[in-house]
């Protein structure tokens, strides 16, 4: 994220479609089954959003949540700011 962060133009953005936290209990249990299979574990506890702020993403939000036999899949916006002239 920070690689994407440093190469980004000022005033772009990144969108993401990744695993969310579960939005519901069967997604809950999906979950718990695809954590073992994949790297998921911070993605499912909902941590993507403080990650891309913590790399310096100024804007970010979950535009969109889809329930997939998967699990939840999250689409995030992340916008980098523009710079002073």
């Amino acid at each position: 994220l920070k690689e994407v962060f440093r190469v980004l133009c000022p005033g772009g953005e990144l969108l993401i479609v990744d695993f969310g936290k579960p939005s519901n209990a069967t997604m809950y249990l999906i979950s718990l089954v695809m954590q073992r299979l994949e790297e998921t574990q911070d993605l499912i506890k909902g941590l993507l959003p403080e990650m891309l702020r913590s790399v310096g993403f100024d804007l970010v939000e979950e535009l969109a949540r889809y329930t997939t036999i998967f699990g939840t899949i999250s689409l995030y916006q992340a916008r980098k700011h523009d710079e002073v002239q």
